[in-house]
């Protein structure tokens, strides 16, 4: 069967639908049964013909929406920009610029695994960033119980030990581990 030949309001109508239904052309057409590159040419020759008013960028507005319904959906920006026809170098710049703009003041994602001026590092930060090489076993011996039984854990890092007391603090044994896994 022959596509049906629409005429100007008819495709008007559809623009006007598918502008207000929020969602990509892509998307609209796909789930309407329209052939998206007619309808880009008829919105195109509509534009011409003075029926159909420029199409508008997004507002900080709807860029704010998006962002939300991104956060809101748990998936990373890549697969949710992926899912929802929207060009991920787009999205990564609205963000920036609205966080420059004040409109979102929640820190950026920290990539690099370190704390951020002020923060403090946390250990379940430690076996994420601080493993030197994650590929590689521990060997964890055994120790036989000495007369003073005490609760503290013996750590051996290459040749040297260190008795660590319950009262650890956190920071300060990352530090240790560091300098003599360096040596």
């Amino acid at each position: 069967m022959k596509n049906p030949t629409r005429t100007n309001e008819e495709w008007l109508a559809l623009v006007k639908r598918q502008q207000s239904s929020g969602l990509p052309a892509k998307t609209w057409c796909e789930m309407n049964d329209v052939n998206l590159y007619t309808m880009t040419d008829a919105a195109y020759r509509l534009r011409k013909l003075g029926l159909l008013k420029p199409q508008q960028n997004h507002t900080n507005e709807r860029w704010l929406e998006l962002v939300s319904r991104q956060r809101a959906s748990g998936l990373t920006l890549e697969v949710w920009c992926k899912e929802n026809n929207v060009k991920l170098p787009t999205m990564a710049d609205r963000i920036t610029r609205l966080r420059k703009a004040g409109l979102i003041t929640e820190p950026k994602p920290n990539k690099g695994g370190k704390p951020r001026k002020g923060e403090r590092r946390t250990t379940t930060d430690l076996t994420k960033c601080e493993q030197l090489q994650p590929t590689q076993w521990v060997e964890a011996v055994l120790m036989p119980a000495t007369a003073t039984e005490t609760k503290d854990i013996c750590v051996k890092i290459g040749k040297f030990e260190i008795l660590v007391p319950p009262t650890f603090d956190d920071s300060a044994f990352v530090r240790v581990c560091k300098a003599l896994a360096s040596i």
